[in-house]
């Protein structure tokens, strides 16, 4: 093992990939070593070696059999209590040798763990190393004595004892972290770990008074305090006092249960904290000082509040806190002034800022004084200044809570300009940095451009909720930079100030009278028309912002038409662009949609623009003639409309390349952009979502003939034309069946007739021939299919004939997956399963006459055993679907015409009695817990809307077993008694726990 360890070190010191493949083999043999039953005499023996690298893997061999094999100690007393003899002999000895750090921090480890283990005997570590140690040799256990007896004798140990005790107290709470308990058994091992916070939290306060006590400071004082501490040389002192804030840091998460359990040492853990406070004042100790901070501010806030408040304030004025926040200011982040304003942030949380005397506290008052300074520190936000974003939170909490009460107390006039200031620097902050910075955008990584866009969004939220505080004034100060004529400014400023207007533009939008101003004067400025008219020759970020920007000022522009147009020729220049191609599609696209009353007479214009599209992304491309689309749709004549959409699609065909000859995967790629832009163009075409539309209103006669006899007859023909040629070249080629389906959808909502509303026959044909189990996306046939019957939801008799073909086809495909099942016992097809489920749901309500066809009786029993087969599939949603099948059935089977209520009646008493079976199976254990809830639905159902028959079929339901008869009786009768209530859905859990078992009972 010695050899094992010492060739691990030296090959530890090569970089070779031989090296490494022997030290993955070392280290596997050391591991199986150290897991033989040997490996408990093995670790003892390595204690004693000579060499500090093999007593490090003595302890850690001696912690891997603790943590794994601590049970076979149990039937050996005597190799267990010599176990924790030695180790303990061995931490005395190399206490007073100035053991390697490394090695002692592990036996503390290791000492740690023997302590923790369940039905350990040892009773305080921490104290019988202390006799220990001030015995030179291990004292017995019943001669430890009790707490003050141990202090008694604490004159006699010294620096490096007292530092490896501290260890040993850290040690205790780090071992527990790194266990993987039950919730009782860490509440018992937490009480084994807090029996020894007296013995921890005195050796904290001893060492942390011995360093104050140098500097004239007093005045925390305890019973015992030895004088020989001051004979340790400064340097170890402040060591010291390092390692003891460090476990002070670690105990504070049991203070609450310390204070409860140990009243008799109150005095001394508050003394103590006090003491670790006032260590922020030594800048060798501030940074370790912190985290003892973070830890009180969590774990103790009331001792904050109340007894440690007037430390907490000397520590915010002192002199360390001006030179933190000197150092921020000058641009430099260290990690210790960065965790600083983490902890002065985090004070807030003492105090209720909702109420608003909560601003006039003195610790308030200092710490928006630190906040408001901080706001200027320099650097790039979170690429460069690590401390902004912190800051950042700060002041949105404080405007989350001042949106409370605010205009209702004097603390506005403080508050007020403060966050306006908070704002306007804010404005500043989120500036990109010059191109030829150090710190340049185009070199950041993705980490710190998802960091920067973050910080974005946060200042976003603070301009949202300030203008809620502040009002108009902060639009008015964020605008006022941005109409100046002064166009030598910097670029990035302006793209910055462009981003907050943008972030406030639906606050403009609600208060237009007093802000509309504001935006024309910017929209009027000198700089924004250098900036529309040469888009080629601005910065790409400048150019983005000012894209954004109009995208989210639709609004202003509704009421600044003269600004329109303008602003589109930049977007459509933008395109040219490769860097704003994206955003200034979407931007027109936004545009076009909601301002395509005002922009039908560019229409032309629009049309040539895109017939001088650069070579711009396919998605790019289809969204842009969608926006066109979109404006088409507003003209006033559908003559207009003929005239626009045979232009558009020659455009359409010219981008495409389409070729209805060949078949090559080149083609297929232009079939493809070729159906999915047409696709784009009909949803384009659907009316605005503010214009209301009767689908039972009938055309005019007129209408009618135009789109079916008259001169809109043509584009019509040619869309189907278009895709009946390219779905001949490439049958079944998911992708074009797609973006067919997505045109099909683009006319449904439309009133009829118009351009990309077809007959109902050409939509059912298509949805009948292509829903076939072999296709890969016959969830998006089937969605549209419901889509299709949901457009002529009010006239459903008049695709009779068209809806009993897609159901057909459906019902031929579920006899399909019956029959497979048959064969191979194997659920498939999980999609096809919900989505023709979801499909017969649906159509319920409205198409429930499938159920008066006696010819269908076939194509319904396949849809019964169907439905069936999908209740007993343990996937999820399948099973979901299923449920809510049943629940259609039984609840508007009622209320179907004559034929088909009795039908669909008979249907139900003779499948009835077999879903019954399974849901008893489902709700008694069979299903996961999640699924109860929908479950629940079609027994709800059954036994509210089916009357006697849905009581005939339960009861009959239940097994005749008799070791389940009773307790399935009574939980029918429970069900039957609720009527169908909300209540079921307790009655159905409580009977699931009961057959699952009480294991499985927890809060819902």
């Amino acid at each position: 093992m010695e050899q094992l360890i010492q060739e691990l070190v030296d090959s530890r010191s090569l970089s070779t990939f031989k090296s490494s493949q022997r030290i993955d083999e070392i280290q596997k043999e050391i591991q199986r070593l150290q897991r033989e039953p040997s490996g408990w005499y093995l670790g003892l023996e390595l204690l004693k070696s000579t060499n500090s690298q093999i007593r490090f893997y003595g302890a850690l061999t001696l912690t891997v059999k603790i943590r794994t094999d601590w049970t076979s100690l149990e039937t050996e007393k005597g190799l267990q209590d010599r176990v924790l003899t030695e180790l303990i002999t061995n931490y005395v000895i190399y206490s007073n040798q100035l053991e390697q750090p490394f090695v002692l921090r592990k036996v503390c480890s290791t000492l740690a763990a023997s302590y923790l283990y369940p039905n350990s005997c040892w009773q305080f570590p921490v104290r019988h190393v202390l006799m220990s140690l001030c015995a030179g040799q291990i004292v017995p256990p019943e001669h430890i004595g009790d707490f003050q007896q141990v202090w008694t004798q604490i004159q006699y140990i010294n620096a490096p004892q007292l530092r490896s005790s501290l260890w040993l107290g850290s040690a205790l709470v780090e071992e527990l972290t790194r266990q993987d308990l039950k919730a009782t058994e860490r509440v018992e091992l937490v009480g084994r770990v807090v029996r020894n916070a007296p013995d921890v939290w005195y050796l904290i306060y001893l060492t942390l008074r011995c360093l104050h006590m140098r500097n004239g400071q007093s005045d925390a004082e305890a019973p015992v305090a030895p004088n020989y501490l001051s004979e340790i040389p400064e340097l170890d002192v402040l060591e010291l006092c390092k390692e003891a804030l460090e476990t002070a840091s670690l105990w504070m998460s049991f203070y609450p249960s310390t204070r409860t359990t140990n009243d008799s040492i109150s005095d001394v853990i508050d003394a103590a904290m006090v003491l670790a406070m006032r260590c922020f004042l030594i800048p060798e100790l501030a940074d370790s000082a912190i985290t003892s901070l973070e830890g009180i501010l969590l774990y103790a806030p009331d001792y904050l509040k109340n007894a440690g408040q007037s430390t907490l304030h000397t520590l915010l004025t002192s002199e360390q806190a001006e030179v933190y926040c000197a150092q921020l200011l000058q641009g430099s982040f260290e990690a210790e002034a960065i965790r600083f304003v983490a902890f002065i942030s985090s004070i807030f949380d003492l105090h209720d800022l909702c109420l608003p005397e909560s601003f006039q506290h003195p610790t308030v008052r200092i710490v928006l004084a630190l906040l408001q300074n901080l706001l200027y520190t320099p650097g790039t936000a979170v690429v460069v200044d690590q401390v902004c974003h912190t800051v950042l939170d700060a002041f949105n909490h404080i405007v989350d809570c001042w949106s409370d009460w605010v205009g209702s107390n004097a603390a506005d006039r403080s508050l007020k300009p403060l966050v306006c200031e908070a704002c306007m620097q804010y404005a500043v902050k989120i500036r990109y940095p010059p191109l030829d910075a150090e710190d340049a955008s185009h070199l950041w990584d993705s980490d710190e451009r998802t960091r920067f866009q973050d910080f974005r969004q946060d200042v976003e939220d603070l301009l949202l909720a300030s203008y809620a505080c502040v009002g108009p004034d902060l639009v008015q100060n964020l605008a006022a930079p941005l109409q100046s004529s002064d166009v030598s400014s910097g670029w990035e400023d302006y793209e910055a100030r462009l981003f907050c207007l943008g972030a406030l533009s639906d606050a403009i939008q609600h208060n237009p009278d007093k802000l509309e101003r504001n935006i024309q004067d910017v929209l009027n400025s000198q700089k924004w028309n250098v900036l529309l008219n040469n888009a080629s020759t601005i910065p790409d970020l400048a150019r983005k912002g000012a894209i954004q920007f109009i995208s989210r000022s639709t609004f202003i522009l509704q009421r600044a038409k003269e600004h329109v147009l303008p602003c589109i020729n930049f977007l459509f220049a933008s395109l040219r662009l490769p860097g704003s191609i994206t955003s200034a599609s979407r931007a027109i696209f936004t545009l076009c949609h909601q301002q395509r009353t005002l922009l039908i007479e560019a229409l032309p214009q629009f049309i040539n623009s895109l017939a001088g599209l650069p070579d711009v992304p396919s998605e790019d491309r289809h969204r842009l003639f969608g926006a066109v689309a979109a404006i088409v749709q507003a003209t006033p004549t559908e003559n207009e409309k003929v005239v626009s959409l045979v232009r558009v699609f020659s455009l359409i065909s010219q981008y495409s390349k389409a070729t209805f000859d060949d078949s090559n995967e080149e083609a297929l790629v232009s079939a493809i952009d070729l159906l999915q832009t047409l696709a784009a163009v009909g949803k384009g075409l659907r009316a605005p979502p503010d214009e209301s539309i009767n689908l039972d209103a009938q055309p005019s006669m007129e209408e009618q003939r135009f789109w079916i006899e008259g001169e809109g007859k043509q584009v019509q023909h040619d869309i189907k034309n278009v895709i009946d040629q390219l779905l001949g070249n490439f049958p079944d080629e998911p992708r074009l069946v797609e973006a067919t389906c997505d045109i099909l959808k683009s006319g449904y909502t439309e009133p009829h007739p118009s351009p990309f509303k077809f007959d109902a026959r050409y939509s059912a044909t298509f949805l009948a021939h292509h829903i076939d189990l072999d296709a890969s996306n016959n969830t998006v046939i089937i969605d549209t299919a419901s889509s299709f019957l949901a457009s002529h939801i009010s006239h459903p008799e008049s695709i009779r004939q068209e809806f009993l073909h897609v159901s057909s086809a459906i019902t031929e495909c579920q006899q399909a997956i019956l029959d497979r099942y048959a064969e191979t016992k194997i659920y498939e097809d999980h999609d096809f399963t919900y989505s023709s489920l979801d499909y017969f749901s649906r159509m319920l309500p409205r198409y429930g006459y499938y159920f008066s066809e006696k010819y269908l009786t076939e194509a319904w029993q396949t849809l019964f055993e169907f439905a069936l087969l999908a209740l007993e599939n343990p996937d999820t949603i399948p099973r979901r679907s299923s449920a809510h099948f049943w629940a259609a059935t039984f609840d508007h089977s009622p209320s179907l015409d004559h034929d088909a209520s009795v039908n669909l009646g008979e249907c139900i008493q003779y499948y009835g009695p077999r879903f019954i079976a399974i849901w008893l199976r489902l709700v008694g254990g069979g299903a996961a817990r999640s699924e109860l809830d929908i479950l629940c639905e079609p027994m709800k159902k059954l036994v509210a809307k089916q009357g006697l028959l849905g009581t005939r079929l339960l009861r009959e339901a239940i097994p005749r077993d008799s070791g389940v008869h009773e307790r399935v009786k009574k939980f029918v009768e429970q069900v039957l008694g609720l009527r169908g209530g909300r209540k079921t859905v307790e009655v159905v859990k409580e009977f699931w726990v009961t057959s699952r078992g009480a294991a499985f009972a927890y809060a819902a």
